[in-house]
């Protein structure tokens, strides 16, 4: 387990991560700055030599685009990984028999969207149609709002109560289309946690904003209030993603999940969310956790800063499997062009 990458997502709830998912929309970033510094002191990463070398992680999609050729040519590169492991994931998903079904969703896409937000979502949805994957897209249902109606905007840009309400009513929408989806998958040993995040956690938390939220964990792992039991006696629909699922300064009973569960007594709506995991992340914890909860539909939740969770030096500080990741040439370059002076 990545310990760093859940607790701090989990705790700490880093400006950093809240770009990703929202850095593109003006409202959210026009006073940040372009790169953060991540302190990662673990044993394992501070084994990775380029996290010393190249300590800088890339916040937000215009720090590529305004970079030049160098910074077009590294972003493309980066879109190229993010596809070929939509592929990967799909595969192992539907390896266990269940259904998989990628959700757009972002804070960004609100009536004050950016060009480059918008093209971001292009490239999603394209991603997933080369790939054969079915999509939820909900960006067209949030561009009707502005955000202050669905997020946390001036301090946070995060969902709000009634965001996250709205986003439930609206994904509620989708969920019956899934209702035959079935997985004959079952496991005789399981571990004993479905996800990266401490289990049995009941903490309040702020994540140093001031926006105390109740975090509660079953001893699973999974953001919900209940264990789950087996054999199953309900389908189980799972949410994977970063900050856009996890639903940080909402209490539990806020969150988009929790919402779902709500409306869907027939079936159990797992949350296995990691503030800022990536596909790649996904693929590994669905591997080695996530799957042991006997999903029949996975719904991955991706926004356009997930294609930025690519570049080199990010995958280094945060890659849930803490593998190394030597720079390409157009990334060593855009490096060299964003921060040396």
């Amino acid at each position: 387990m990545n310990k760093h990458k859940a607790l701090a997502g989990a705790l700490l709830i880093s400006s950093a991560f809240m770009l990703h998912s929202c850095g593109s929309n003006g409202n959210a970033a026009n006073n940040q700055k372009d790169s953060v510094v991540i302190d990662d002191a673990s044993t394992e990463t501070a084994e990775n030599p380029f996290i010393k070398e190249y300590p800088k992680v890339p916040e937000y999609i215009p720090i590529f685009l305004k970079a030049g050729p160098v910074g077009e040519k590294t972003y493309a590169e980066l879109k190229g990984r993010y596809s070929a492991d939509l592929g990967t994931l799909k595969k192992t998903v539907e390896a266990t028999g269940a259904k998989f079904v990628l959700l757009v969703i972002t804070p960004g896409a609100v009536k004050d969207m950016t060009v480059e937000e918008k093209a971001g979502i292009d490239f999603l949805n394209s991603a997933a149609k080369s790939n054969g994957v079915e999509t939820i897209d909900v960006t067209p249902f949030i561009h009707g709002f502005t955000a202050q109606e669905l997020t946390q905007i001036p301090k946070d840009g995060h969902w709000s109560k009634e965001g996250a309400a709205k986003l439930a009513d609206e994904l509620a929408k989708y969920i019956p289309k899934y209702a035959a989806a079935k997985s004959t998958a079952t496991y005789d040993k399981r571990p004993e946690t479905f996800n990266d995040l401490e289990a049995g956690m009941d903490q309040v938390l702020d994540g140093g904003k001031n926006l105390p939220y109740h975090v509660v964990t079953n001893k699973q792992g999974l953001r919900m209030n209940y264990d789950l039991a087996f054999p199953k006696t309900k389908q189980r629909i799972l949410f994977m993603g970063d900050s856009e699922v996890y639903c940080p300064f909402l209490d539990n009973e806020y969150i988009i999940t929790s919402l779902l569960q709500g409306k869907f007594a027939d079936k159990e709506i797992i949350n296995a969310s990691v503030i800022g995991y990536t596909l790649e992340d996904y693929i590994s914890l669905y591997t080695d956790k996530t799957k042991f909860s006997e999903p029949d539909v996975v719904i991955v939740a991706t926004s356009p800063g997930d294609v930025i969770d690519y570049y080199f030096s990010q995958r280094n500080k945060l890659s849930r499997t803490h593998k190394q990741y030597p720079p390409s040439e157009n990334e060593k370059e855009l490096y060299k062009v964003l921060y040396t002076k």
